[in-house]
């Protein structure tokens, strides 16, 4: 079996070293840690402003819609009243006291007047 001389042992040793260089291992995993917290902070942004334009555009169309909202209500307390009134008015007239028959009687109890 032959010899074998590693003449640059010492340079691929420094070569494996600089590989191994735990200062390059914790930045390359400080920066991949920064790189996901800005994409998560990004996400978050872009979400937020999705979120706030959705909001503009529910606001805007309130504002369309807000008089009619508004009449609606006015004309629903308006057919509230009248509802209300013309129940009063059903109620008066369901209890009153029908003259009619009273005096029909009354009349028979009267003597008939001489001609």
């Amino acid at each position: 079996m032959a010899l074998h001389l590693n003449l640059l042992h010492e340079e691929i040793l420094e070569q494996r070293q600089r590989q191994r260089d735990p200062l390059k291992i914790g930045i390359l995993v400080l920066a991949s840690c920064g790189a996901l917290l800005f994409l998560y902070y990004a996400w978050n942004a872009y979400q937020t402003l999705e979120i706030k334009s959705r909001l503009n555009r529910v606001e805007a169309e309130w504002k369309k819609l807000e008089p009619q909202v508004t009449q609606a209500q006015k004309r629903s307390a308006e057919l509230t009243n009248i509802i209300d009134t013309t129940r009063v008015l059903d109620d008066y007239i369901d209890t009153r006291f029908f003259w009619g028959p009273f005096l029909e009687k009354l009349s028979r109890c009267v003597p008939p007047m001489p001609k």
